[in-house]
């Protein structure tokens, strides 16, 4: 892949990332990105000041609080190990 990148001056370092895991589980469908505005969402740091450009309610939740945090909430999305809603 270095090779290809070689042309454009850039070099590639893998880190592990994952890949993307924006999807999740919501109560209700999503549409469109008015359908985020106010939906509580577990992601932190740069992401989720960018989400919340779009309404979302970034919130700061340890991994053991998750499923209680989605029994009381019905307005929280929840997903995989990556970034949650809820």
């Amino acid at each position: 892949m270095n090779e290809f990148y070689a042309g454009y001056n850039i070099h590639a370092l893998p880190c592990g990332n994952t890949g993307a895991q924006m999807g999740g589980w919501f109560r209700k469908e999503i549409s469109t990105p008015a359908d985020l505005k106010g939906v509580k969402m577990r992601i932190g740091g740069f992401g989720g000041a960018v989400i919340a450009k779009l309404g979302v309610v970034p919130q700061q939740i340890a991994g053991g609080d998750i499923y209680p945090a989605l029994e009381r909430a019905p307005s929280m999305r929840s997903n995989g190990p990556a970034p949650t809603t809820i």
